[in-house]
């Protein structure tokens, strides 16, 4: 069963081609530009103590070791969102992010309005974040 194409203006269209949105609407209004999402990755950092190490350790309200998440983002004052324990330290481009054992994302707010980004740690292999371990959260924006 073959669906027929509408007449397009100035002639018919051949059975078998679909016109594109901009033959059937002319172009495309400014604002449909497409969103570009910044790339992330994420990885346990096998080996890496440093959510262990008395300087760097967390414990959360239940006196239990944090997960360390190492959030490498060139970008200063965002805000992060998720099971989050106690203040985000920031240098050099890396955010050292305490969450709670269990937590399964971290949703970072771009103080330029940009949408904020949900990063669901499930995507990355990681079903949550384990206390006690280290995590290294690279985001690059376009």
């Amino acid at each position: 069963m073959h669906a027929t194409v509408p007449e397009a203006p100035g002639g018919a269209a051949p059975a078998d081609t679909v016109p594109t949105l901009s033959q059937v609407s002319g172009t495309l209004p400014a604002d449909t530009a497409a969103t570009v999402t910044p790339a992330v990755e994420m990885s346990l950092s096998r080996g890496d103590l440093t959510a262990m190490m008395e300087e760097y350790s967390r414990l959360d309200l239940n006196g239990q070791p944090c997960a360390l998440v190492r959030l490498w983002l060139d970008q200063d004052d965002v805000l992060l969102d998720g099971e989050v324990v106690g203040d985000v330290e920031h240098t050099d481009g890396v955010y050292f992010v305490y969450l709670v054992g269990g937590s399964d994302f971290l949703n970072i707010n771009f103080p330029d309005g940009a949408d904020p980004l949900w990063v669901s740690f499930r995507d990355y292999g990681i079903d949550a974040v384990k206390p006690g371990n280290t995590y290294d959260l690279k985001v690059a924006r376009p």
